[in-house]
């Protein structure tokens, strides 16, 4: 892994972290290693909405601060973060309800993705000065 690999990794990890912190659940383990890295948890359930937040709290670190001109095509990505998210979606349908103005509606699975990426994004950026290495 290169540095430039190495500290984005870290910022990714990060993300996971600090969105942990703030659904209250702890972060147990945060490595580093030569194919990525990990944050981990406690091993207990958790809600599907507070997983949700958690998954895909890396790559809106990511999409947040542009590292290393990070952009992100949800709808093509295709890693374990965005695929776990997208099951997530698909089985529990309850979860892609959005708000279009005063109006609530089911979105298909890639619109929830979107909308929940951006939730993410929103909050994290909220929180920048934990999320900062």
């Amino acid at each position: 892994m290169t540095d430039e690999e190495r500290e984005k990794t870290a910022w990714h990890e990060a993300g996971h972290a600090v969105m942990r912190w703030l659904e209250n659940l702890p972060a147990t383990e945060l490595t580093l290693h030569e194919t990525g890295g990990l944050c981990a948890g406690t091993g207990r359930m958790v809600s599907a909405d507070k997983t949700l937040n958690v998954g895909l709290a890396g790559y809106a670190v990511e999409a947040t601060y542009l590292l290393f001109g990070t952009t992100i095509d949800i709808a093509a990505s295709r890693t374990s973060d965005f695929d776990e998210a997208r099951e997530c979606l698909k089985s529990r349908p309850h979860l892609c309800w959005v708000a279009v103005g005063e109006k609530i509606r089911i979105a298909s699975v890639d619109e929830a993705l979107e909308w929940r990426f951006k939730f993410v994004c929103e909050r994290l950026g909220r929180y920048s000065g934990l999320v900062d290495l």
